[in-house]
């Protein structure tokens, strides 16, 4: 059994099921941004073979490198998905309008991003993933994950974004913060503009 239908995570909450609720095909979907390969992350890949997949290049390197079920990445190898990685670290990537790539680099995993999404009603956003597992991770002081693959790396890919935030006035969406998550539309409630 593969881990993308873990009888963990109910059929409700899966990306797929969403996008059905919302009439939208895998095959619509053009880019798909993942933070790192980690397999909450990167869970239903094997679906947008029509895609872009956008992931960092250190994390692309190590598809096969065993911190990674490798059962995920047999899939994804047999999709034939259309991977396109990103180099960088702690800089910022043009990607499409209002929307740019964070490159971060080790931290967290072997090659983290995020995105800064600027919306005309909401204002910006940082979408920061596992570069900041939730609030209590900022501290002071700051507190790591304990899932975590480069700790100083992880301090520099936080202290930079809370920094891009800053200078973009910008909020940050952790990766892991229930207490946040509850806080926001979900997909079948609205959406932010």
């Amino acid at each position: 059994m593969s881990v993308y239908s873990s009888p963990a995570m109910p059929e409700t909450q899966t990306p797929l099921y969403c996008l059905r609720k919302l009439g939208i095909d895998p095959g619509d979907i053009r880019h798909v941004v993942c933070s790192h390969l980690h397999f909450d992350h990167s869970g239903y890949l094997k679906y947008f073979k029509g895609a872009k997949i956008i992931v960092h290049a250190n994390e692309f390197n190590n598809i096969r490198n065993p911190t990674y079920n490798q059962r995920d990445a047999e899939e994804w190898i047999a999709a034939g998905l259309n991977w396109a990685p990103v180099s960088g670290q702690l800089e910022i990537k043009e990607f499409l309008p209002d929307i740019e790539i964070i490159a971060l680099g080790p931290g967290h995993s072997f090659g983290m991003i995020a995105l800064l999404v600027r919306l005309t009603e909401t204002g910006n956003i940082i979408l920061a993933a596992d570069a900041i597992y939730c609030r209590e991770n900022v501290g002071p002081p700051i507190a790591p994950p304990g899932i975590i693959y480069d700790t100083d790396g992880y301090r520099r890919s936080l202290e930079y974004l809370l920094q891009t935030a800053k200078d973009n006035n910008a909020q940050i969406w952790y990766g892991h913060d229930m207490d946040q998550f509850n806080t926001l539309i979900q997909y079948n409630q609205g959406y932010y503009e």
